[in-house]
């Protein structure tokens, strides 16, 4: 690790920085699953220097995900279903969302007005990740691939807790464990079936992005 990184345990309501600390202070993917963003915004623009700048990243629907195999993509459907279900329900009984979750993916650049910051921009991002891009170095595919698997199958026990919370029978979540396993494994052990395979991955991303003024 790099003697120039350090890594502070703090929560996002109270940021363990001194004020004006930082040129720049982003989140990702962050005030999307806070109660009270504006509390947030307000902390990030305290730790941040005079003209420096505050960002966020954050979901702005739209995502996708197509497998060009139809079990695979029925399977998929329903675990998403239910692991929405599974993450919101639990959320909920733990913290009241109804005060700030109406528009509030609309509402970041409000807030940062709000904070104090200015010249507030909105830019959209979108990702997409198809399989078999000719462009794409196939190495670094095969080792993408790679990892899913390896997060597939570590991080199973905390999705299946999730699946069964938010509904989802037994024989489906082990049916779809072993169906995604399957297929990708068959594309790491047959990497030249990669061209031929056009799984495609979207992702939108609204940024946001305000500057403290300058001190006068």
């Amino acid at each position: 690790m790099s003697s120039k990184v350090r890594f502070l345990k703090g929560a996002d309501e109270d940021i363990p920085l001194p004020h004006e600390f930082a040129d720049l202070t982003i989140c990702h993917i962050v005030l999307n699953n806070l109660p009270d963003i504006c509390k947030v915004v307000s902390e990030m623009t305290r730790i941040t220097k005079s003209c420096g700048i505050v960002a966020a990243i954050e979901p702005s629907g739209g995502n996708m995900h197509y497998y060009p195999d139809q079990k695979l993509n029925e399977l998929a459907d329903k675990v998403n279903l239910a692991y929405g279900k599974g993450i919101w329900d639990l959320r909920i009984k733990r913290i009241d969302y109804s005060k700030d979750l109406k528009q509030k993916n609309a509402r970041y650049a409000e807030v940062f007005h709000s904070c104090g910051l200015i010249n507030v921009e909105e830019h959209g991002m979108v990702s997409a990740v198809l399989l078999s891009d000719p462009t794409r170095n196939q190495r670094q595919i095969l080792q993408w691939l790679k990892k899913r698997l390896f997060i597939h199958e570590n991080d199973w026990k905390r999705v299946k807790t999730i699946l069964k919370r938010g509904g989802l029978s037994e024989s489906l979540i082990q049916e779809y464990y072993h169906v995604l396993r399957s297929y990708l494994e068959n594309l790491i052990n047959h990497p030249e079936r990669i061209s031929k395979t056009h799984e495609l991955e979207t992702a939108h991303r609204t940024v946001t992005i305000g500057f403290r003024p300058e001190k006068k």
